[in-house]
């Protein structure tokens, strides 16, 4: 056997890259980002209000209480878009732009409106920046938010939609054929007999693949017969991509095993569909996995032949 790093780096050598694919914005959730994702504007993309308030000039309530005139109102999506001068104030809502001549919003609950709301009295004196947050504070125009590589969650959904991602690149999703192999497994839906357990591990890891971001498809069940296994893995092979479940961890060699009435021709039909395997998965361009598998299986007949020679002597 070889190890579970082993196995992860074969699957990563072998692994071509996913292609790429435009998805709609809302087609999007938990796919996989193929490019980076860049900022193009500012965010905040102006000077923003954090409450409800009165923009003012922190230099004109250092002596609270005062009074300021009214000149105008700023709301969310309608900004006031002049310049304010000292001794104004302007009636400011939460994520309001601030405008030119404020520096800092005193909220509303330390305030006052007098003479038909012309007049805000404030009651106390304010920081300088107080209730601000500045533009481009959170991220500048052209700074990478997202990065290629990156399952998209929902968070970052409402990101892409900040920065107008109205398509979104990400890499196809994989697939992934399921394959269980065991003589002693029947489906699930199959009152198991003596000797026999349904089969468990095939939605299992249909299930992980799912949560993975793939595709999966469960094979139909194998036995431990070789040419079976042979005609499994090239179904698999047409799918693109294999994951392998052995219940008991390892390629069997039942075929293999040498009892008393095992004789030379039955030793050579198992050799050939061992070899009938791996060329099969030489062919799917899986040269690194094939040649461990071969190994793997030369080790196991290697084993046999130095058994059986132990018994003749």
């Amino acid at each position: 056997m070889i190890s579970v790093a082993e196995a992860i780096q074969i699957v990563i050598d072998e692994t071509q890259p996913l292609r790429v694919e435009e998805v709609l914005l809302d087609q999007a959730l938990h796919k996989v980002l193929a490019k980076d994702v860049v900022a193009d504007l500012d965010m905040p993309p102006f000077d923003r209000a954090q409450m409800d308030g009165y923009a003012v000039r922190a230099e004109d309530v250092t002596t609270a209480p005062i009074c300021l005139k009214i000149v105008g109102e700023s709301i969310a999506g309608k900004g006031w878009h002049n310049e304010m001068s000292a001794g104004q104030a302007v009636r400011i809502m939460t994520g309001a732009p601030v405008p030119q001549g404020a520096d800092s919003v005193q909220q509303v609950e330390l305030t006052h409106e007098l003479k038909d709301r012309t007049v805000v009295e404030l009651l106390e004196s304010v920081e300088l920046g107080k209730s601000i947050v500045k533009r481009g504070s959170e991220i500048r125009k052209g700074e990478t938010v997202l990065k290629a590589g990156t399952t998209i969650n929902a968070a970052m959904m409402a990101v892409l939609a900040s920065f107008g991602y109205a398509t979104v690149a990400v890499s196809e999703r994989p697939q992934a054929s399921i394959l269980a192999t065991g003589t002693e497994l029947v489906s699930v839906d199959a009152k198991p007999g003596m000797d026999q357990i349904r089969d468990s591990n095939n939605y299992s890891i249909a299930a992980y693949t799912e949560l993975a971001g793939g595709i999966p498809t469960r094979l139909p069940l194998a036995s431990d017969l070789i040419g079976e296994l042979t005609d499994r893995i090239n179904a698999a092979a047409r799918n693109r991509a294999l994951a392998q479940s052995y219940a008991n961890q390892n390629l069997r060699i039942q075929n293999l095993r040498f009892r008393s009435n095992f004789d030379d021709d039955k030793w050579a039909k198992a050799a050939r569909q061992h070899e009938a395997m791996v060329e099969a998965l030489e062919a799917r361009d899986g040269q690194r996995l094939a040649r461990i598998l071969r190994d793997h299986l030369q080790a196991k007949c290697d084993a046999v032949l130095e058994s059986m020679k132990e018994r003749a002597a």
